[in-house]
């Protein structure tokens, strides 16, 4: 079975580089595993904002992504018969960020097991995930909390 999900995490890993605006941005999923992800964008010119530093856009694409990552890796014996979708966010802006960025997402504890009863029981559930935004000096950029649904498919 632990081959199974390490082939079925790479295959979602693969599945969030390829969305066609992810890989325009080139956003790299760099690790997903019991509801934690690591997330990275590296410095580019044509990521930059009119003062030269990381558009929010991208930072946010950025964050997002690792956030279904954590859900996902959370999540992953659910995924065929369960989608989760953001369907929300609390973001704060703390700085500007510079240079190659990374997002650290994570599910709390206990949420994992909390939405599978209730989508055993109700077919449907809620969750929120952490994510902190640091940039190349090391500073926190951004930080934010998601909110994601899961529904039986």
């Amino acid at each position: 079975m632990a081959q199974d999900t390490s082939d079925l995490a790479a295959g979602i890993r693969s599945g969030i580089e390829a969305m066609p605006f992810n890989r325009l941005l080139g956003i790299r999923i760099k690790s997903m595993q019991g509801g934690r992800a690591q997330g990275v964008l590296e410095e580019r010119a044509d990521l930059a904002n009119h003062v030269g530093t990381v558009h929010v856009g991208a930072q946010y694409a950025l964050i997002e992504a690792a956030g279904g990552a954590a859900v996902s890796s959370a999540l992953l014996d659910l995924l065929d018969s369960a989608v989760p979708l953001e369907v929300g966010a609390e973001v704060a802006y703390r700085r500007p960020a510079r240079g190659t960025v990374v997002a650290e997402a994570a599910v709390a504890e206990g949420d994992a097991e909390r939405v599978r009863q209730e989508l055993e029981a109700q077919g449907s559930s809620r969750l929120q995930v952490a994510v902190t935004l640091t940039d190349a000096q090391g500073a926190m950029a951004m930080d934010a909390t998601l909110r994601w649904t899961v529904k039986k498919r």
